[in-house]
């Protein structure tokens, strides 16, 4: 953003400046706000896989006789 000889006015450039300020707040808003949904799709994951992990064992514990819920 600049004119053909390279200079740029102070009010231009006021206006440039803080229009790019809040688009920046507003991308490091969404570059946070996808990272926090990253972090809890990770946990899930690891959940998911401790628990198929441990499916084998789970089902083995089950009391005799115990009804099953599938």
């Amino acid at each position: 953003m600049d004119k053909l000889d390279g200079r740029i006015d102070n009010a231009f450039y006021g206006r440039m400046s803080a229009q790019w300020r809040v688009e920046q707040t507003r991308l490091l808003r969404e570059i946070e706000r996808h990272g926090e949904a990253e972090e809890s799709y990770m946990e899930d994951g690891v959940r998911l896989l401790e628990l198929a992990r441990n499916a084998s064992h789970l089902f083995a514990r089950r009391a005799p006789g115990e009804k099953k819920d599938f």
